[in-house]
């Protein structure tokens, strides 16, 4: 019998806040929070929450058929869903962060 997946939710939690890293060490360097670290929470949230959406689509394709360590292209899809709302969701992610910074840069407060 062929490995399955560990699918818990602290897996998900402890990958999510090795990611984490980077935007706290960031965070940390800079005296006041600027617009920049601000845009890169932003985009750490957003990313958050499409794949917190995702490992919850993954973990029900397990329930309803389990997932085999061999099943990389059924756990991706899984894991991303359809490519067009990914291409939708990241979009409208960086429009919003563009948006923020360019009205805070012309309008010199943070967003």
């Amino acid at each position: 019998m062929s490995k399955r997946w560990r699918l818990s939710w602290g897996r998900f939690l402890y990958a999510m806040a090795l990611l984490a890293i980077a935007p706290t060490l960031i965070t940390w360097a800079t005296s006041p929070i600027d617009t920049a670290v601000l845009m890169l929470w932003i985009l750490y949230a957003s990313g958050f929450v499409f794949f917190a959406l995702g490992w919850h689509r993954l973990r029900q394709e397990d329930a309803a058929n389990p997932l085999l360590v061999s099943d990389l292209d059924r756990a991706r899809k899984a894991l991303l869903g359809k490519p067009w709302v990914a291409v939708v969701w990241f979009t409208t992610t960086l429009v919003v962060v563009l948006s923020l910074t360019i009205g805070s840069a012309l309008y010199g407060a943070a967003a």
